[in-house]
């Protein structure tokens, strides 16, 4: 049966019943202006070639006349001027025909990177240059280190420009003269660019910028927006955030939750998308950010030599029940069955590496250990690497890699992780492989040492 029919099960996440309050204008403004001066040193050092082009786009004389956009093409003319370079044209093809089918699980005329981006992207030229930097980005990748020239200028080309265009959408919100939506789905889709060439740090200010731009965007009074827009950009932004919380930190974590308890549950959840990212796994997704929460105070706790309180005990058994209580639909997809199924043992694993802190090498820790890594492994074996649903897997090889002890376990993450770099040829799983590497020559086996050891080997990346 299709994957879709099934996809939207949760409600309000567990655990997650806070208020809400969204991001004052002068602290978005704060934040902002952070990210608008870290790009300006990207642009300050960026390409020649896409610093000329950016100023030719400034002198065409068929600009917008709109005083929101001064500097963009109009919407009819965004994909008359851009397409007429070759290799622009390539990497529109090669975005269309093999890129967007590997960002998610969705496929084809169902890929909302395609049926819904494409479309936006052809009336706002931000977007635009953001969506061709990736696909650029993703050929290079494709291309064993040997890409053209035209390719390789045309990729730094676009990603100049995507990142200055940037920046002054961000000057120009400030002042309140810059649609939202066009810099939230930019920020959105450079955190996937970022990821695929691998050298990520920026991530988290596009990611942090990203939520300024969400929140400001769902404060507003909105024209009716499409419903199936709405929950693709929502479930994008949490799928990137609630992953990104066990290396961002305690704090980040919080907002999260926060975010979590806003977006979840007010109907978006029933566009006919959602799942793209969480495909069954939805309710695990929700409860995601509050088992980091749990790993996070385990360390404070475990540094301070703090006993385990009384609350930290209940919460363990608390959500220990919530993410066992999961369970598929029944006659579901089966790739996205056993997808669900191995984001629910690395989050028993987080759970427990967390809660027997102080008692690594016990007979207790290592046979939940033991046993939850030969089951994450006997369902990743019955999901084929060549699935849509499995470009989701980074984060939980991550935490079951964290845990693996035995050498037989290790070399079937190790291979599983080089097959997918294979298929899919995003470098973060690379880095997720190198972190695993020194993670295994220390003899370490907790998820929370991923971060120690990323500072270690000044690995600087988001697991997505």
């Amino acid at each position: 049966m299709s994957a879709k029919g099934d996809l939207r099960r949760s409600s309000k996440p567990p655990g997650t019943h806070l208020k809400v309050e969204l991001l004052p204008a002068a602290k978005a403004l704060e934040v902002l202006d952070h990210c608008s001066h870290n790009l300006q040193r990207k642009t300050d050092t960026g390409d020649n070639a896409a610093q000329q082009l950016f100023r030719s786009s400034k002198s065409t004389p068929e600009r917008a006349s709109s005083s929101t956009s001064p500097n963009l093409l109009k919407p009819s003319e965004v994909f008359q001027v851009t397409m007429t370079r070759p290799a622009s044209r390539t990497l529109l093809q090669h975005y269309q025909s093999r890129t967007a089918d590997l960002l998610c699980a969705s496929q084809s005329r169902e890929n909302p990177f395609i049926s819904l981006l494409i479309p936006f992207a052809a009336t706002h030229e931000l977007l635009l240059q953001c969506i061709l930097a990736l696909s650029g980005v993703h050929f290079i990748n494709n291309s064993n280190g040997a890409p053209s020239s035209d390719i390789m200028a045309a990729t730094w080309t676009h990603y100049g420009l995507a990142v200055r265009g940037l920046k002054h959408g961000i000057t120009r919100f400030a002042y309140g003269e810059q649609e939202i939506l066009p810099l939230l789905m930019a920020t959105l889709v450079l955190c996937f660019v970022e990821s695929t060439r691998g050298n990520v740090i920026s991530i988290a200010q596009h990611l942090k910028a990203a939520r300024t731009f969400l929140l400001s965007w769902l404060q507003q009074r909105q024209p009716k927006i499409e419903v199936e827009l709405r929950g693709f950009v929502i479930e994008f932004y949490l799928y990137i955030a609630i992953l990104s919380n066990t290396q961002l930190g305690p704090e980040w974590n919080e907002l999260i939750i926060e975010d979590c308890s806003l977006l979840y549950g007010d109907g978006t959840t029933d566009c006919k998308s959602w799942g793209m990212f969480f495909g069954y796994a939805n309710d695990l997704f929700g409860i995601l950010p509050a088992v980091s929460a749990f790993a996070h105070q385990s360390s404070r706790e475990e540094e301070d030599s703090t006993n385990k309180s009384f609350e930290f005990i209940v919460n363990y058994y608390s959500l220990l029940a919530q993410v066992n209580s999961w369970h598929p639909p029944e006659a579901g997809d089966l790739a996205f069955v056993a997808c669900g199924r191995i984001y629910q043992q690395a989050l028993l694993l987080l759970l427990h590496t967390s809660f027997y802190r102080d008692e690594l090498g016990s007979m207790t820790l290592n046979n939940l250990l033991e046993q939850g890594v030969r089951e994450f492994l006997a369902l990743l074996e019955s999901l084929p690497v060549e699935s849509p649903i499995a470009t989701t897997l980074c984060w939980p090889l991550s935490i079951a890699g964290s845990c693996a002890r035995s050498e037989l376990h290790r070399n079937s993450i190790r291979k599983h992780l080089k097959m997918m770099y294979k298929r899919f040829n995003m470098e973060n799983i690379t880095a997720v492989l190198r972190v695993l590497e020194a993670l295994w020559d220390g003899d370490h086996y907790k998820p929370l040492y991923i971060t120690t050891v990323m500072r270690q080997q000044n690995e600087h990346f988001i697991i997505q």
